[in-house]
């Protein structure tokens, strides 16, 4: 189906989200004294996008809070009597107060609350339960709803983002040519909300920092080693070259002269310090490759710009195409965008449009649109999920490289043909080979393309969720599963978080009968209080899913038992309804304007690296609106998340040593460090140590440690440096902090210092 209108339905997730943000500008009741919440108020501003979706799954008569001090009533056929009652239980709570706090804030976000957190601190919803609380107790700042936490067109905070695994092997591949195959051995990277590039989750721990030495170094030597490399007159003129050129492309920007002359020193120190059997010139290289390879420049993309006259800072051409290239491509700039981002051209919209447009339409974006699908989908782990073989013996490894594919198809090509998200959930096609046609018993594909899959009529299986991938993944070991399939769409296509099992609760599915059908066997999750809140919200979804077995296989019935398919959405923001067969599901969910809000969150925590929250409520709004003005065509939504003020814009405080009247510093600066710094009574005889500031944004900064032999006799170095803030990762040595000192050791290969040598470690921290 091809949508052409907006989608029908109350208002979203998105717009339950900004709710909470609106500034009131009338208060009830006497005007001269701070203006206490009434029932229209409640309702509209703590009901409906607090209580009603995130406690009353088990803060209701028959849920498993039912003997808590706090019991709320879904409104029935006397609603206004229902939300009167409630709103004086939720009165009494908000004066309750826990440890200095108040309960009906404390509780939610996991303090001591049986349910863990459902309610993120900052969020949308803690900030409409907060002026709640503060209009109950008195508060008349709470009146007015305090500041907005943002206004259109506001730009989210500055940001250095680590590369992903992913990213990283693209980037190594695309500079020197190789197969980088880094990640699988590197620690993983930090999934938040099902995507694993989340900016502020992307730390270098010890471990993962001496893993990338490792590639590092290897890979130094292999490039290093290259008959391409070779220089045939002075090896330093040789050496600053490389850095000008493909050392600009290392760190995705031209190199300051300071930056030259101090890699310079570091090839001399390879140079003249080489193993046995390899060339001067190559164990220069060598380490200078190794080097920029372990430098924030390289495994961070700087997201920080400079500071303008506005207060904002804008980023600069070179960190644009950064961004664009990182979205899209998940790798570094092209030759095309290298060049654009040399002529400063990635200011202008216009040009980014224009670029992004390009990048899309190219087949190497099919990489970054495919992982995704894999994260927002939850298919990533197709490959290793186990199943019963005994049961699923057709289930074999071409089957699951067949579905893998078949699902990545499915978004990838509705955005290379302009389709809508209706289009993708509703499609009356998938794409198969000629395995996957038999595994699912349906008619092989008259014409392939080169790896063998054709688009054919999907038959029982319309839409993306119906793809054996979806199914297969959100499935048991031996048979199907209404909840992890129903919890699918509530958390990745209504946006809507639901909280673990409470304690004590036997989380175990029924087991297998044969006398039973799933549905039959699942059905005391409707009448167990201590299990029915929550699973109200999937079951009845998941359930639609019952005509298809645990490897996505469709059957007409369960072991010779009749299946009901009937499946239904409850208690959502606008999706709510009947439907019979993930068909109708599909169908269904095209329709909601909830999912298409959600479906924005969704790429705006992909594109961007962060979580939504309430100082970017009104960024994810304007995706939202601009994923509306274009009919819902993904490919739109894709190049309207590179036109906001965000892409070229960030805000935040100038960093502390920034007084205010010139620009943000250079990306990586160099200052010469004091010729004669103090010793520290912590350093070896004979060693100084300067510490000099390489990148900072409002919350944080790296810093490179220099450590210098000044004496006539090798070492083996201890220093220890006072710093601001708290360490949050280092490379090139062993740091460890006490209070604001941190102490330094160096890493095998640079422990030892020859007299007047010097040795570099490094380390970021946040303030």
């Amino acid at each position: 189906m091809t949508m052409t209108s907006k989608p029908t339905a109350p208002p979203s997730t998105l717009h339950a989200f900004v709710l909470g943000l609106v500034v009131l500008t009338a208060c009830a009741g006497d005007t001269s004294s701070p203006c206490p919440p009434d029932e229209t108020y409640f309702r509209e501003r703590v009901w409906a996008p607090v209580f009603e979706n995130r406690c009353n799954i088990c803060h209701n008569p028959g849920g498993v809070a039912q003997r808590s001090d706090f019991v709320l009533t879904a409104p029935g056929e006397d609603a206004a009597d229902d939300m009167g009652q409630n709103l004086e239980r939720a009165r009494r709570m908000a004066m309750v107060t826990e440890d200095g706090e108040p309960v009906l804030l404390r509780r939610p976000t996991g303090t001591n609350h049986p349910g863990g957190m459902v309610i993120a601190p900052g969020s949308a919803e803690y900030r409409a339960l907060a002026e709640f609380v503060g209009r109950v107790r008195g508060d008349e700042g709470a009146c007015d709803g305090g500041e907005l936490a943002c206004q259109a067109g506001d730009p989210g905070p500055r940001l250095l983002r680590r590369l992903s695994r992913t990213e990283y092997d693209n980037t190594l591949s695309a500079l020197f040519g190789i197969d980088a195959r880094y990640a699988p051995a590197l620690v993983a990277d930090v999934v938040v909300k099902g995507f694993d590039n989340n900016a502020h989750a992307l730390e270098v721990s010890p471990l993962l920092a001496d893993q990338l030495r490792q590639a590092a170094e290897e890979v130094g030597a292999a490039v290093a080693a290259r008959p391409a490399m070779a220089c045939s007159g002075d090896g330093a003129t040789c050496a600053r070259a490389w850095l000008e050129s493909t050392g600009a492309r290392v760190f995705r920007r031209p190199l300051a002269a300071t930056e030259v002359e101090r890699w310079l020193g570091v090839y001399q120190v390879g140079r003249d310090n080489p193993d046995e059997g390899v060339l001067p010139h190559t164990s220069g290289m060598a380490v200078v490759i190794a080097g920029v390879l372990q430098s924030p420049s390289f495994l961070y993309r700087s997201e920080l710009g400079e500071l303008g006259a506005d207060g904002r800072y804008a980023l600069t051409s070179y960190e644009i195409a950064s961004e664009l290239s990182y979205f899209l491509w998940a790798a570094p700039p092209d030759d095309e965008l290298w060049a654009a981002a040399g002529r400063d051209e990635l200011r202008d919209p216009a040009a980014i449009e224009a670029h992004a447009r390009r990048l899309l339409a190219s087949p190497r974006a099919r990489a970054s649109i495919d992982r995704f699908t894999a994260q927002w989908l939850g298919v990533g782990i197709l490959d290793t999920v186990a199943r019963d073989p005994m049961l699923y013996a057709a289930f074999t490894p071409a089957v699951r490289a067949a579905m893998g594919e078949e699902v990545a198809r499915q978004l990838a090509s509705a955005v290379q043909r302009g389709a809508t998200l209706g289009d993708v959930l509703d499609a009356p096609t998938t794409w198969v080979n000629a395995e996957l046609a038999r595994f699912y018993g349906i008619e092989a594909p008259a014409a392939v393309d080169a790896a063998g899959f054709g688009e054919v009529a999907a038959g029982a299986r319309p839409g993306i969720l119906a793809s054996g991938a979806v199914l297969t993944t959100h499935a048991r070991s031996n048979s199907s599963s209404p909840i992890h399939r129903g919890k699918l769409v509530r958390e990745r296509l209504l946006c809507q978080e639901l909280p673990p099992p409470p304690p004590g609760v036997n989380a175990q599915p029924p087991p297998l009968d044969p006398t039973l059908t799933t549905r039959e066997r699942y059905a005391q999750h409707a009448a167990d209080p201590a299990c029915s809140g929550c699973h109200q919200l999937m079951d009845p979804i998941g359930f639609a899913f019952e005509h298809f077995d645990g490897i996505g296989r469709h059957r007409a019935d369960e072991g010779g038992l009749p299946i009901d398919a009937a499946g239904e959405i409850l208690a959502s923001d606008g999706s709510d309804g009947a439907f019979v067969g993930v068909g109708e599901l599909g169908a269904h969910l095209a329709t909601s304007a909830e999912v298409h809000a959600c479906f924005s969150v969704q790429w705006v925590r992909w594109a961007y690296g962060v979580e939504e929250d309430a100082q970017l409520g009104c960024l994810v709004e304007e995706i939202e609106d601009a994923f509306e003005a274009k009919a819902y065509v993904i490919e739109d939504l894709i190049v309207a998340l590179t036109q906001t003020s965000h892409f070229r814009f960030r805000r935040g405080a100038a960093p502390p040593s920034d007084p205010g009247t010139d620009p943000d510093p250079d990306p990586d600066p160099d200052p010469d460090p004091d010729p004669d710094p103090a010793p520290d009574p912590g350093n070896t005889p004979g060693v100084t140590a300067a510490v000099t500031k390489t990148d900072q944004w409002a919350t944080g900064y790296c810093a490179k440690l220099v450590v210098t032999n000044t004496s006539a006799a090798p070492v083996t170095w201890r220093v220890t440096v006072t710093i601001d803030g708290t360490m949050s990762s280092h490379w090139n040595g062993q740091l460890t902090q006490s209070g604001n000192r941190v102490t330094a050791t160096g890493a095998p290969y640079n422990a030892t210092l020859a007299p007047g040598t010097a040795a570099e470690a490094g380390f970021c921290a946040n303030l």
